[in-house]
């Protein structure tokens, strides 16, 4: 599987999860700030690496145990839906089968969105990926995004009820 992001990497044995943000430096850093707030408050101590492309983790030969992928991606640029869609393509299916991933819209949602919404809609279906969307540049907004991705992370690897659903066979 060269080439390939696994779920086969070293966690830090200290946190509760380990979690990648995948896509421009700017929108990683906000998504991930908000993260660790979010996970304070429920008083989870979480790993979050970030990256632009799946690329440079798998060139770079790190051994890092992910838990769950979020891709940010910012939907008035164009190339943002075909670097999200290569570096999908770049993740084992294990992440896509146990619903560990998520897209993530990063800037406010217009009427314009429709015209490209087939395509969000397009991966969400191809890959059965959640699709959360939030203007990061309101504070409060901003905190509620953290939440529901923590939310969704809890709930796809059990952690409220101690019975992790990952690793399980369907």
């Amino acid at each position: 599987m060269a080439g390939i992001l696994t779920n086969c990497g070293v966690r830090q044995s200290v946190s509760l999860v380990s979690l990648l943000v995948i896509g421009p430096a700017e929108l990683c850093y906000k998504v991930s700030e908000e993260l660790y707030k979010s996970a304070a408050k429920r008083k989870w101590h979480i790993v979050i690496h970030q990256c632009e492309f799946v690329t440079q983790i798998t060139r770079s030969k790190l051994n890092v145990g992910i838990d769950f992928i979020i891709f940010v991606f910012d939907w008035r640029i164009s190339e943002s839906f075909s670097e999200v869609e290569i570096n999908i393509s770049l993740i084992d299916d294990h992440y896509i089968l146990s619903g560990a991933v998520c897209l993530v819209n990063c800037k406010a949602v217009s009427k314009v969105m429709r015209l490209i919404s087939h395509k969000i809609i397009q991966l969400q279906e191809r890959y059965n990926i959640q699709f959360l969307s939030a203007n990061i540049l309101k504070p409060q907004i901003c905190v509620q995004l953290g939440n529901k991705i923590l939310n969704l992370v809890e709930i796809v690897l059990g952690i409220t009820s101690g019975f992790p659903t990952i690793g399980l066979l369907v």
